[in-house]
């Protein structure tokens, strides 16, 4: 017997398969009704709840049995899914008017899961009351279930636009994303109840009366202006940004609201903050600077009170400045998706609000006739047995008769419809018998109505009720055929379901404002202080501390372990630490014991380092032969067979090292590059700590061909970016410069720079000590020229600007930084030009701050 084969185009059953599936998942799973505002999922639990009446009146239920009773009967599945579709109808940080009320752990808005249904209870809130006040089949369509055991609900009668209150979810169906945010109920009901009234009023007018979203998380729309065109054409982004506060006296940054789109997933957010703010290890070894430079640590002090994250700013950095930076690179400022799409008795389509609105209120419309429908035949039924139930009481003896002679209900029942002469009937009742001409129904309820109760019936009591019901069919009549009568009871409704509502207060924030974008966060140079113990923790703090050694924030510190390897420190790439530090080995991709510690390092300095090995050999070298050109964490030693004891930073102003009871002239000690072996000058050291110190002995620095013995020179600054030596004498007078000092003498100060462009720093004396007779010195940022410097004796300076204007600083309060720091703006101003700068102690103007305008 041979078999049919059929052939198919491949491409066209694809297509077709995948549009049924497509349409399947967007009617049946993925996107809800506008209608009543719910998913199928969350229908099936609400008809669940409240055909199992767990009102808000009633105690609460286990989700778990609510769970299982929903798959078995409604929904068929998986638990986790209707458990977890329960929970999202339940949490207050994701729906404005939750319809479901959880009793125990239903999680958190910072992303902690509900507790698992076996655990936790449920029941309706009065606002999930409201969807079954009008529930009944016939005032909205009834449908088998999945295994035809049951009949449920296509759609909840919804009497409060739950849509729009409660917002959608991220919907995602096939080909189709829908996402409407939540809104507040207020301000909605208010809304709907003036397009009612007067459905022509303009969609300008009704933003009036709900100006945009409430995110149950608060935080600022700031594109006010976009949101009319959104409402409008039912899709476009709201730009949100979260509410941030300045805490002076901490010096911190406070979060205290979100943007909606992390409602439940907030330590999310907090996560990004903390990647963006923090150095990067790749590959384990090498080390990328922050995203966001100047914020020393994030904390998370969220809880019942509400969200607080801290964000704790590095000393001198600008609040603002940060805080701009902050919005634009990272999600505290987001946006938010409006895809207002949803389905109308499975018509997908793109809402606008007006749209919306006509369609929420035909839906109003059509379930109130049902409503009024089943009423109206309810009322017919009645009346028409009333009817025959006053007929038949003017009628009684005639009917006991007829009931004497039936043989039954059923033949009782054919003498009122037909008028049956029934054997044994009275002659003088043939007239009247003949005559009865009941209906079915008033025949049914007359032969129902036990004998002994037919001369009882009350005739007037009938009569009275009958023209009641009479009075309120003529009203039920009018609401069904009369819609302008209907459209006025519509509204009276809405008006005694807000009343209901508890009223809340606007939590959003709405603006207009431009999207936060990058700014340039400039961190002023700021001391810090760096010290390692016996132990191998490093310590890093803002504040002086015992033991500490300062440095600064913008410098690198090299850290030399036991094998001579050198891991640089950057410090603007390196948080402060808590308590007594960190290990080594956690900031470094080394077990070896760290011996020694040199600062700072930078391709500038003309400082050097001695170092001591295990095997008695010596050298010098400069620092800078450790500084990487990339912001690379390691220098390779270049001889790991000589183990390193200990490494010391040269004091510029001595000539001589104590190790031990030996003293050496730093010139017998051979200086070489970071390659060098170095020259053994003592014998082999043990393990246990030396004593070295650097004196100033006998012993002078090698004299190049000159004849003075003393190493001293006159220091010409002119104003350019380096100054020069004459070692030819040592009397000042005899040189022209915008400042001329000996070189002992300044050593022993500290000078102050002010710059063309208004910024200031000091500079310590030693930071220009030399090792040889040079001529010349890098004594500034490169390219930077001074208009005045001096040593800072003066407590004042005054400095005078072309406009004739004058400002007076305290010169204690100019930062110290390194020769090559570009100071701080001390005498800047964006609209006058800097004149001159001179010591201001005899001026009688006011002193004032860096920040101020000259006057």
């Amino acid at each position: 017997m041979s078999k049919k084969i059929n052939t198919a185009n491949l491409y066209e059953t694809f297509k077709s398969n995948f549009y049924d599936y497509g349409m399947s998942v967007i009617e049946d799973r993925a996107l809800p009704d506008i209608r009543d505002g719910l998913k199928p999922v969350h229908r099936a639990i609400l008809y669940e709840m409240l055909n199992s009446n767990i009102t808000s009146s009633r105690k609460h239920v286990k989700v778990a049995k609510i769970t299982g009773a929903v798959i078995g009967n409604w929904h068929p599945h998986g638990d986790k899914s209707v458990e977890d579709a329960l929970a999202g109808l339940a949490v207050p940080w994701k729906n404005a008017l939750p319809p479901i009320e959880i009793a125990g752990n239903q999680g958190s808005v910072f992303g902690d899961p509900a507790a698992a249904g076996r655990y936790i209870e449920a029941r309706l809130t009065p606002a999930g009351d409201a969807y079954g006040r009008k529930l009944k089949k016939g005032i909205v369509p009834y449908i088998p279930n999945f295994d035809d055991t049951a009949e449920m609900p296509t759609i909840l009668p919804a009497q409060l636009p739950y849509l729009l209150i409660n917002g959608i979810s991220e919907g995602i169906a096939v080909g189709v994303a829908s996402s409407l945010p939540p809104h507040n109920p207020s301000e909605v009901i208010k809304m709907v109840l003036q397009h009612l009234k007067k459905p022509k009023t303009s969609l300008e007018d009704l933003l009036k009366i709900m100006p945009g979203p409430d995110f149950p998380t608060g935080a600022t729309i700031i594109n006010k202006d976009e949101l009319c065109e959104m409402y409008k054409t039912g899709h476009g982004k709201i730009s949100v940004r979260a509410t941030v506060e300045y805490d002076k006296k901490s010096h911190t940054l406070r979060v205290t609201e979100i943007p909606y789109l992390f409602s439940g997933s907030m330590d999310n957010l907090v996560t990004s903050l903390v990647e963006a703010t923090s150095p990067t290890v790749v590959r384990g070894r090498r080390t990328q600077p922050p995203k966001i430079a100047g914020v020393s640590r994030i904390d998370d002090f969220s809880g019942k009170d509400g969200i607080d994250i801290s964000i704790k700013l590095e000393r001198n950095v600008d609040p603002e400045t940060m805080l701009q930076v902050l919005y634009a690179q990272t999600r505290l400022e987001t946006t938010v998706k409006f895809n207002f799409q949803a389905l109308n008795d499975k018509r997908l389509q793109t809402y606008s609000l007006k749209q919306y609105l006509v369609e929420y209120t035909e839906f109003q419309h059509e379930i109130t006739i049902n409503e009024h429908q089943i009423e109206k035949e309810s009322l017919d039924r009645r009346i028409e047995i009333l009817v025959g139930r006053i007929v038949a009481s003017q009628l009684i003896d005639e009917i006991v008769d007829v009931v004497k002679h039936s043989d039954g209900r059923a033949s009782v029942i054919d003498v009122l419809m037909n008028g049956t002469i029934l054997p044994g009937t009275k002659s003088d009742y043939h007239d009247t018998v003949r005559q009865f001409r009941f209906t079915q129904a008033q025949a049914e309820a007359i032969a129902s109505i036990p004998l002994y109760q037919l001369n009882r019936l009350d005739a007037e009591k009938m009569v009275n009720e009958k023209n009641e019901l009479a009075e309120r069919l003529a009203i039920v009549e009018r609401v069904i055929s009369d819609k302008p009568y209907r459209h006025k009871l519509i509204i009276k409704r809405l008006e005694e379901e807000y009343k209901k509502l508890p009223k809340q207060e606007r939590r959003t924030k709405i603006i207009q404002d431009e999207p936060s974008r990058v700014a340039d966060i400039k961190v002023p140079t700021a001391p810090r202080y760096i010290a390692i113990d016996k132990y191998g923790y490093i310590r890093i703090e803002e504040k002086a501390f015992d033991g500490a050694s300062e440095t600064d924030n913008k410098s690198r510190v090299g850290m030399f372990d036991k094998t001579g390897n050198c891991w640089n420190i950057h410090m603007e790439q390196t948080k402060t630490t808590k308590d007594r530090g960190v290990l080594s080995s956690q900031m470094f991709a080394t077990d070896e014991p760290i011996v020694g510690m040199i600062y700072p390092i930078n391709d500038e300095t003309e400082q050097q380092a001695l170092f001591i090995y295990e095997s008695g050999h010596l050298k010098r070298t400069n620092v800078s032969q450790f500084m990487t050109k990339t912001k690379a964490t390691k220098v390779n030693a270049r001889h790991k067979d000589r183990p390193l004891h200990a490494v010391y930073l040269i004091p510029s102003d001595k000539n001589t090292v104590q190790i031990g009871d030996k003293k050496i002239a730093l010139q017998d000690i051979p200086e070489q590059t970071n390659a060098g072996a170095g020259r053994k000058i003592l014998h082999e050291l043990t393990e246990e700590p030396v004593n070295v110190e650097f004196i100033n002995a006998t012993v002078v620095p090698k004299a190049s061909s000159t004849s003075s013995d003393v190493f001293d020179a006159v220091v010409i600054f002119d104003g350019s970016d380096t100054c020069t030596f004459d070692w030819s004498t040592t009397d000042p007078s005899n040189h022209d410069g915008l400042y001329v000092t000996t070189y002992q003498q300044l050593l022993k100060d500290t000078l102050v720079f002010v710059h063309a462009d208004g910024t200031a720093k000091k500079v310590k004396g030693e930071q220009f000590a030399v090792k040889t007779r040079r001529t010349s010195l890098q004594a500034n940022k490169r390219d930077v020229q001074s208009i005045y410097i001096a040593p800072d004796k003066p407590k004042t300076l005054l400095a005078e600007y072309e406009e004739g204007l004058q400002k007076r600083v305290e010169t204690e309060k100019i930062s110290t930084q390194t020769k090559v720091g570009g100071g701080v703006r001390v005498f800047y101003s964006p609209k006058h030009k800097l004149k001159s700068v001179t010591q201001g102690d005899e001026s009688e103007i006011n002193v004032t701050s860096f920040a101020s305008q000259p006057k």
